[in-house]
């Protein structure tokens, strides 16, 4: 995989996994749940890992 592709592919993961963060904090205010309260916590660690892969990859094409 390319490099363009694969910060593609990381940068789609990201938003897509912010947009079901979204709906699941939505959802959340309207019907609090254990199950809800998980998918949150879920997401938002995915987030997480993608994010410092993101920042790793970017780090590595800037290093001389």
């Amino acid at each position: 995989m390319s490099p363009g592709a694969l910060r593609a592919a990381l940068w789609e993961a990201l938003v897509q996994r912010a947009k079901a963060l979204h709906n699941a904090a939505v959802l959340g205010q309207r019907r609090t749940t254990k199950q809800t309260a998980a998918r949150i916590e879920r997401l938002a660690d995915e987030m997480n890992v993608l994010a410092r892969a993101t920042n790793l990859f970017a780090r590595e094409r800037t290093k001389p």
